[in-house]
C-alpha cells in the first residue's frame, strides 16, 4: 500500500489523564498509538484540545510529551501548561495553521472518544485536508445507559452520529463490538467501512508491590481488576465475601485484592467498601498500581474474577489468560469470541456456583490438571504488531 504523507493523532484523552495514575483501557491504547507512530518513518503530528484552544505538536514535540506519559511522576505543568512548550501552533481549531505544517493528504487517528463532534471532525477535514479514522471501543452508553452517568448516553449519541457522518473509516477491536457498532450506527444513518483489529497485550514483567504482598502476608487470594463503576459487578464480589464471613471461619477465607480506582455512580459499593469490617481484613482496595504490580498478582491469583455485565474487550481477562491465571467471568458473548473455553463461565448473581468454583481452585491447587489443559486452549494472545497491520495495511 502507499503510505499517507503524514498522520495526526488525537493525544487529547493522554492529555486529560496525567497525573491520574496509571494508564488503564482506553488511555493504554492512545499511548500504544503514540508508540508506534513515533517508531514510524512516516512523517507524524499531534493534536491536543486544552479548554477551548487546540495545539499542534511535531515529532519533536511528541517525543517530549511521550516521556512525560511515561515518566515515574506526572510533570509539574499540565494542560495549556505542558502543551504551551512543546506546540509549534495553537489556537482555536480554525486559525491553526495546519495547511502551513501538515501535508495534504494526512489521516487523522481519534482512538479516545475525545473530539467527537461533528464541527471538529469537519474542521479537521478542512483544514487539514485529511481523512479520517475513529476507533471506538464500544457503545455501552447506548446498550446500556443504567451503567453510565447521568446524560452520558445522549452526550455518546452525538458522537456516534457525528462519526456516522463524517468518519472514513472506524476500527473496532473485536467481531463482537464491530456488530454492535455496525447496528447502532445504522440507526444514526451510516456505517463507515469498519476494519476489526484487536488490541495488543503489554507483556510487562512483574514487579510484586511491597505493600500489597505484606497485606496478603502468603494468604490465598483472588484478583479483580478495573474501575470501581456498576457495570463491573464489585457489589457481587463483596456480597460474595460477605457470606464467607458469615459461614466460615476467618482462617478459611482467601482475600479479594481490588486493583482500581473508584468511579462514577457507585455510592453504594464506595459505602461499602469505607464501613463493612471485612474491609482491610480479608478485602483489600489498591487503587493506583503499577502494570508491573498487577502482573505479579496475577501470577500468584488464584483467579482473576471478573463479573463484569458489559464489555467493548475486555482487557483484564485477555492480560489474565496470556499469564496463566484462571479467569471465571460472565458469558458474555465479547469474551467467548476472544477466549473460547478458556474461562470459567457463571452466571450473574449464581453466588453458589462462584463460590463453589472457587473453593475448588482453592483445594486442588493452581498446578491442577484441568486447568493446566484450559491454559492450553486459550489462542495466541492478541499482539499490538498485529493490531496495526490490519490498520495501517489498510488504504483509506
Amino acid at each position: 500500500m502507499v503510505a499517507p504523507r503524514a498522520r495526526i493523532l488525537d493525544l487529547t484523552r493522554l492529555l486529560s489523564r496525567i497525573g491520574s495514575g496509571p494508564p488503564t483501557g482506553v488511555d493504554r491504547v492512545e499511548l500504544a498509538y503514540l508508540d508506534r507512530f513515533l517508531n514510524d518513518t512516516v512523517p507524524v503530528f499531534g493534536l491536543a484540545r486544552a479548554g477551548r484552544g487546540f495545539y499542534l505538536l511535531d515529532r519533536p514535540g511528541m517525543e517530549r510529551l511521550r516521556l512525560a506519559l511515561h515518566a515515574a511522576a506526572p510533570p509539574a505543568k499540565r494542560g495549556r501548561g505542558l502543551l504551551a512548550p512543546l506546540a509549534i501552533a495553537s489556537g482555536p481549531i480554525a486559525a491553526l495553521p495546519l495547511r502551513r505544517h501538515v501535508p495534504a493528504g494526512a489521516e487523522y487517528y481519534n482512538v479516545g472518544h475525545a473530539n467527537l463532534s461533528r464541527w471538529r471532525l469537519r474542521a479537521f477535514r478542512k483544514f487539514a485536508r485529511c481523512r479520517i479514522t475513529v476507533l471506538i471501543h464500544d457503545v455501552i452508553p447506548l446498550q446500556h445507559p443504567e451503567f453510565t452517568r447521568p446524560g452520558t448516553q445522549a452526550s455518546f449519541r452525538r458522537k456516534m452520529k457525528a462519526v456516522a457522518r463524517e468518519a472514513d473509516r472506524i476500527i473496532c477491536t473485536c467481531n463482537t463490538t464491530g456488530a454492535d457498532v455496525r447496528a447502532a450506527l445504522k440507526d444514526l444513518g451510516r456505517v463507515p467501512p469498519i476494519v476489526v483489529a484487536p488490541l495488543g497485550i503489554d507483556q510487562v514483567d512483574a514487579a510484586p508491590d511491597r505493600q500489597v504482598v505484606d497485606l496478603l502476608a502468603g494468604r490465598p487470594y483472588f484478583l479483580a481488576i478495573g474501575t470501581i463503576e456498576p457495570r463491573k459487578g464489585y457489589d457481587f464480589l463483596l456480597d460474595l465475601w460477605e457470606e464467607m464471613h458469615r459461614t466460615r471461619p476467618l482462617a478459611e477465607i482467601p482475600c479479594l485484592v481490588i486493583a482500581g480506582r473508584r468511579g462514577w455512580r457507585n455510592d453504594a459499593v464506595f459505602s461499602r467498601l469505607d464501613r463493612l469490617p471485612m474491609i482491610g481484613q480479608t478485602v483489600f482496595e489498591c487503587a493506583n498500581l503499577s502494570d508491573g504490580a498487577i502482573a505479579s498478582l496475577m501470577v500468584g491469583a488464584e483467579a482473576l474474577l471478573f463479573p463484569s455485565r458489559a464489555e467493548g474487550f475486555g482487557l483484564p481477562p485477555i492480560e489474565a489468560a496470556a499469564r496463566g491465571c484462571p479467569v471465571l467471568c460472565l458469558p458474555l458473548p465479547v469474551f467467548e469470541e476472544m477466549l473460547g473455553d478458556y474461562p470459567v463461565y457463571l452466571k450473574e448473581g449464581d453466588g453458589y456456583s462462584w463460590l463453589e468454583t472457587m473453593d475448588g481452585l482453592m483445594k486442588t491447587g493452581r498446578q491442577r490438571d484441568r486447568m493446566e489443559r484450559r491454559r492450553h486452549t486459550i489462542r495466541r494472545p492478541p499482539e499490538w504488531g498485529s493490531h496495526f497491520n490490519r490498520v495501517l495495511s489498510q488504504p483509506l
